[in-house]
């Protein structure tokens, strides 16, 4: 049975597990990343997803049992017990614990042979006895640490299953932590003799091994499966004690051996790693000696959103700790994409001066097509005792949650002031009452027809309770209604918030109570948008051409910026079948009104630009408009035949030379003796009258 691994996705699969048994059950954690099998010979193996090794975990065995683990990442082992109440008992199992008492040593010796002073090979030599079963090294050794009762430690690095000798079976590349020591005198007598080394005879393979008669030194029978060490020659494991001066071995590298040559004392050594005198070495996990460090402060399982050309930029520093050499220029991260053609992923390494390991990534999403997919950052060289072992980055192409997109108002009002109920009468602060404007109860903007005759379906500070604001016309009547406000009869039932009453939003008109006020004629309003997305603003530019549209159908007002540019033409004659209206470049833009009273405005973005649905609305009240038609029109026609008139006149006197003065002054004489005489009559009249 075997257990692949892919780091792309699906495409390439490499091993990592491979015994002799079947797999039964798999259970991971998403929080640790830990994965455990269970095989059904009732072995339980472990490892943490990214990594290449595997350890075995020492479970007592049982017929029947499960592994599963829990929110908070612990491993609990489960049997059946009919004596608890559920009939089930539960261990929990200290893994760290489990991993360092596992032994994966066998009782065969090991040649031990040096290739640098930071590296070995050791080989696992046959039985010496008969009848007994070799072991070998295998993938489960990888990673592992090798260590040494006397002293001395390495990492296996690497298993060989092919040897140049074959009286080896397999080897391992091992990288020193720790130095290995040597045999000393009092233990191996022999090394303070000189040594020679023969020829094996016709039809052998065992090289003999001599020591000087005049010495003092000798072989004993403990000095079976000890390693025979000369620097820059073959290494020979002693099989084989004839007498106190010969012995015989086995080579690592036959071919590199120096034959027929005094060696004398000091210039060779032995290495214990036999099992004569008791196995002194074992295979354990290895501590964890390397700290992973992530420069943005994200959570491990973190989702990433991005829209289409966006990037996002992320640092990774693996720093190693408790090694015994210089690890330099060794890669000790791994970056995979899970699909690598959805996301655009580059990085960039080098190492600092604590030789610490340092990556920058660098992902864009350059491509119209959304998708999930994941980015693992993997500590090479980790051990399973680390805690973290692989950082996985969860990218998501498509649009975020957070993402949105905002209209900034031509000036800062506080939101105090949007939601203060007093009206624009009782307001103190005169610069806030010629900003806002409180709309009328049940107010609806008006229409082609005129102030009037208001045809839109949106309601502005609704209030069941009261009536429709100019309900006069059929058409009138027969439009408009309520959202928030629906199937209730007074405002406080429609329950409006105070995000409701901030709201641009036409969805949310029934709770808006003002709005913001421009004197007439608005001339070119400068427009200005902004994105936020994750706590981020930047403002909106191309390519995010937009479209604005007025939600209640009025016309008086006009667009204008620079919307003829080339990319924007390309984009027009791109959309023109699937947009009807104009399209406008964010960049400059302007907007100039001659209409009277509230205009509300849907701003959005294009397709095909953002992977979200960007849009947002805005409210201009227009306040101290002129009459509405035909008034103004016929108080001007007025006034310009009065005056019209009055020019008309002036001109005939002019022309007629005639005085004003005197005619006036003729007409006031004339009145005058007319009254005179008038009196003087009526005198005479009353004279006569009292004579008779």
């Amino acid at each position: 049975m075997a257990v692949w691994i892919s780091y792309d996705g699906g495409n390439v699969f490499v091993p990592i597990l491979k015994i002799n048994e079947n797999l039964v059950e798999t259970d991971t954690c998403v929080y640790t990343q830990a994965i455990v099998f269970v095989t059904d010979k009732g072995n339980v193996f472990y490892t943490k997803a990214g990594l290449l090794k595997y350890a075995r975990l020492t479970v007592k065995p049982y017929p029947v049992f499960s592994m599963y683990f829990d929110h908070l990442g612990i491993l609990n082992h489960i049997i059946p017990n009919g004596t608890s109440k559920d009939d089930l008992l539960i261990h929990q199992l200290d893994v760290a614990t489990l991993l360092k008492e596992d032994d994966l040593g066998f009782n065969n010796g090991l040649a031990a042979q040096y290739v640098t002073e930071e590296q070995m090979i050791f080989c696992n030599h046959m039985p010496l006895t008969a009848g007994v079963d070799p072991s070998i090294f295998s993938r489960l050794h990888i990673a592992k640490a090798l260590v040494y009762g006397p002293g001395g430690s390495g990492i296996i690095y690497s298993v060989f299953r092919k040897t140049v000798s074959l009286d080896f079976i397999s080897c391992v590349h091992v990288n020193v932590l720790d130095r290995f020591p040597v045999e000393s005198k009092t233990d191996s007598p022999c090394i303070s003799n000189t040594l020679t080394i023969s020829a094996p005879d016709l039809g052998l393979r065992d090289y003999k091994l001599k020591l000087s008669t005049t010495g003092f030194g000798v072989f004993k029978a403990s000095d079976v499966e000890k390693t025979v060490v000369i620097p820059g020659s073959s290494s020979l494991f002693i099989t084989k004690i004839v007498d106190d001066h010969t012995a015989l071995g086995h080579p690592i590298m036959p071919n590199q051996i120096t034959l027929y040559k005094p060696i004398q004392s000091g210039q060779w050594f032995l290495f214990d790693f036999g099992t004569t005198s008791g196995r002194k070495w074992k295979i354990v996990v290895d501590m964890c000696r390397y700290t992973i460090q992530q420069f943005d402060d994200l959570p491990l399982h973190a989702i990433n959103y991005l829209d289409l050309g966006s990037e996002l930029n992320f640092t990774f520093r693996v720093t190693p700790v408790n090694v015994a050499y210089q690890a330099f220029h060794i890669q000790l991260m791994r970056v995979v994409s899970g699909r690598p053609s959805l996301l655009d992923v580059t990085t960039e390494d080098f190492w600092d001066d604590s030789d610490s390991y340092v990556v920058y990534i660098n992902v864009q999403s350059k491509f119209f097509e959304k998708g999930k997919t994941s980015i693992a950052i993997i500590m090479t060289y980790a051990s399973l005792a680390c805690e973290v072992t692989t950082v996985v980055l969860t990218m998501k192409n498509a649009c975020s949650y957070l993402k949105s997109m905002h209209y900034v108002l031509p000036v800062k009002i506080p939101e105090t002031k949007w939601l203060s109920e007093r009206h624009d009468s009782e307001l103190n602060d005169s610069a806030t009452s010629r900003v806002l404007k409180n709309l009328p109860v049940n107010y609806r903007p008006p229409s082609i027809l005129g102030i009037t005759v208001p045809l839109t379906e949106n309601f502005y500070n609704a209030d069941p309770s009261k009536p429709r604001m100019r309900d006069y016309f059929e058409k009138s009547k027969a439009t408009g209604r309520y959202k928030q406000c629906a199937n209730k009869t007074n405002r406080e039932q429609c329950k409006c918030t105070k995000n409701m009453k901030l709201s641009f939003s036409v969805a949310f008109s029934d709770c808006k109570e003002k709005a913001l006020r421009m004197k007439f004629p608005v001339i070119r309003l400068p427009l200005y948008f902004t994105i936020e997305d994750e706590g981020h603003s930047r403002n909106l530019t191309s390519p995010y051409f937009i479209t604005i549209t007025e939600v209640n159908n009025r016309t008086n007002w006009k667009v204008s910026g620079t919307n003829t540019t080339s990319s924007t033409l390309k984009m027009k004659k791109y959309l023109e079948n699937d947009l009807d209206i104009e399209l406008y470049n964010p960049d400059g833009l302007t907007i100039s009104i001659t209409g009277s009273e509230l205009f509300h405005f849907r701003v959005s973005t294009i397709p095909g630009v953002s992977f979200c649905n960007l849009y947002d609305e805005f409210q201009i009240y227009v306040d101290d408009s002129p009459l509405a038609f035909p008034g103004q029109y016929l108080i001007s026609c007025i006034t310009a035949i009065l005056i019209g008139g009055i020019i008309f006149v002036a001109f005939i006197l002019h022309m007629y030379e005639i005085q004003i003065g005197i005619l006036l002054n003729r007409k006031f004489r004339k009145n005058k003796v007319a009254s005179k005489s008038s009196f003087t009559t009526v005198s005479g009249t009353s004279t006569e009258t009292s004579e008779k």
